[in-house]
């Protein structure tokens, strides 16, 4: 343990187990990835299209490729978390989400200076890779990098109590996330749409000397274990009283509990981000106005924290298999209601519930299930590679969600593929295993 890892504070020194401060700012860190998530992002889409003057289809694919491209690089970032740690790469995620924030608000300007003397016809050559660049470099800072960081951190610092701290990092986690789009829409009012980037990326900035002042790699480094007792410190990785196999991911990749969660989470990125990016054309064709579509995530976001609280708290007692379970029925919840949303009420309500479930039962499977059957030492590669996938799966959802209702003229083609995806997932789920058992 250096200098460095001492400044400004060092871990053994507080008056209470420094894991909870670690709870604290990590919650913080994914909360400050919204403008970088789908759900911030859709706040700014309609002042984007306005001030580059292109179509909604033409910044979709901008977005796509972006998101893709970020996808690829997600697994090399968990490999460097592991190597570096969470406090060397929040200092990066932080500076270039802000980089990006920035960027973004200045995309006019860039078109205007790249495009200058060229035709409207060859001007989206040059817009919509530029964009995809900037997309890029928000997706992958935000969504992918910050995020993993963040949640992957809390989790090493805890092994017993694992369940109890995502339970308090998701609760707020969920209320941040549902009000945000409330947030930055008041800073568009206040600021216009490009000052209201600016702010982000000021503060981001701000956020980024939070990380370097709070953020911390795994307890052993500072003499400390999961949960809070004292040890020797050791430099490296040397577990103490964690009796778990340590999965690489290359290991973790042959088992069924791996493919299990990674599957499942996935289709969350799927789902929500086609779900979110076509919410008012979703609910347009079923026979409900703007008002009636927002109003879904309200009473979702109040299930949501409900349910997460349980499953994370219950994850410490029982097996992660069935929260699985409970993830699977509020998925299936999910893609029924969606398909026959124009059904009645009913199916309105349903949609409500099954994304309170989905949402609710998400954080504790992606944060829990990963260092309960593989162990905390590879964590950073293990939950990269699963967040890249979520990352490419939530690119290609909205274009897929709009070609359904392009070509189709509606989004039950949509809907009965995830009907299908859910029920292949509850195949993939029943033969879970616990890949400790198997190596014990």
């Amino acid at each position: 343990m250096n200098k460095f890892d001492r400044f400004p504070i060092n871990p053994q020194k507080t008056p209470f187990f420094y894991g909870w401060i670690i709870v604290a700012i990590g919650t913080i860190g994914v909360l400050f990835s919204v403008p970088g998530q789908t759900t911030g992002v859709s706040v700014f889409t309609d002042h984007l299209l306005k001030a580059l003057n292109i179509t909604r289809n033409n910044l979709t694919v901008a977005y796509m490729i972006g998101t893709i491209t970020s996808s690829l690089f997600l697994t090399k970032v968990g490999r460097l978390f592991d190597k570096k740690g969470a406090r060397i790469l929040i200092i990066y995620a932080s500076a270039l989400l802000s980089f990006s924030c920035f960027t973004i608000s200045f995309s006019p300007q860039i078109m205007n200076l790249l495009t200058t003397n060229i035709t409207s016809i060859h001007r989206l050559f040059i817009i919509i890779p530029t964009m995809s660049l900037i997309f890029l470099a928000l997706r992958f800072s935000g969504q992918g990098m910050m995020t993993m960081v963040s949640r992957t951190m809390i989790m090493k610092w805890f092994d017993q109590k694992r369940g109890l701290a995502n339970a308090i990092s998701s609760v707020f986690v969920s209320i941040g996330f549902s009000i945000a789009p409330l947030i930055f829409a008041w800073d568009i009012e206040a600021f216009h749409w490009d000052g209201a980037y600016r702010v982000l990326g000021v503060s981001l900035l701000c956020f980024l000397i939070l990380g370097l002042f709070f953020y911390r790699d795994h307890p052993e480094k500072f003499g400390l274990v999961p949960d809070g007792k004292k040890i020797e410190p050791t430099a490296d990785f040397k577990l103490t009283t964690e009796e778990r196999e340590q999965y690489t991911l290359e290991e973790a990749k042959k088992t069924s509990a791996f493919w299990g969660i990674a599957l499942s989470t996935t289709f969350f990125g799927f789902f929500v981000s086609g779900f979110n990016f076509n919410i008012i054309s979703i609910y347009s064709h079923a026979g409900y106005n703007t008002t009636e579509a927002l109003k879904v995530f309200i009473p979702a976001t109040v299930i949501s924290v409900f349910i997460s609280l349980i499953s994370s708290y219950a994850s410490d007692y029982i097996r992660i298999k069935k929260i699985l379970y409970v993830y699977i029925f509020g998925a299936f919840m999910c893609a029924i209601s969606f398909t026959y949303l124009n059904d009645g009420k009913l199916f309105y309500y349903g949609e409500i519930i099954g994304l309170g479930i989905l949402n609710g039962t998400y954080s504790t499977v992606m944060s829990v299930g990963h260092p309960r059957y593989f162990g905390r030492k590879y964590l950073g590669a293990i939950s990269g590679f699963n967040m890249s996938m979520i990352v490419f799966s939530s690119a290609i959802a909205p274009l897929l969600f709009s070609l359904s209702e392009s070509f189709l003229g509606s989004y039950k083609a949509a809907g009965y593929l995830s009907i299908i995806i859910c029920i292949l997932l509850t195949i993939a789920i029943s033969k879970v295993k616990n890949p400790q058992h198997k190596k014990k």
